[in-house]
């Protein structure tokens, strides 16, 4: 889940996480979300439906190597994506509009151990886009996407 502090609905999708351990405690990160989609904004004069991806390389810290739960902190650089598709009532006109945005995380997270091998996965970062995008019908602003965001995910981690 991608939640907007600017105002937004939050967006629901899918985050594959690849990672590899470097040292004990350290390990870097390749992370993906997306597509995450969120509910339309609707007007008079049209509608905008917003989808958003995000992309992030992290470095990640294990201060705890063993017990039965593990905590993470991570920090990492790396780029969203949003795409808004638009229908508009005549006179207005519609757009489709894509904005690339530089990102920056810091997140926690806990890894559970449910079986050998096998990890349910808690987390939560917090990452700030720029310069995000200001969703606009017949220039009324109905939201945004980017600038302080939360992420938080549940997963399931297996470890080779």
């Amino acid at each position: 889940m991608l939640y907007h502090f600017d105002g937004n609905l939050p967006s629901f999708g899918p985050e594959l996480r690849l990672s590899y351990r470097v040292a004990p405690r350290w390990a870097l990160a390749l992370d993906v979300v997306g597509p995450a989609f969120t509910w339309p904004r609707r007007r008079s004069a049209g509608e905008l439906t917003p989808r958003e991806e995000l992309a992030v390389a992290e470095i990640a810290f294990t201060p705890l190597l063993r017990g039965p739960v593990i905590p993470l902190i991570s920090l990492g650089a790396g780029a969203d994506h949003a795409h808004i598709e638009a229908s508009a009532q005549a006179p207005y006109q519609a757009h489709t509009s894509n904005v690339l945005s530089f990102v920056t995380t810091a997140g926690a997270a806990a890894q559970i151990e449910i079986a050998p091998h096998v990890a349910l996965h808690l987390g939560v970062r917090v990452f700030f886009a720029f310069p995000g995008a200001r969703l606009r019908i017949a220039g009324e602003e109905v939201g945004r996407i980017g600038l302080l965001n939360l992420a938080s995910s549940l997963g399931v981690v297996v470890t080779p």
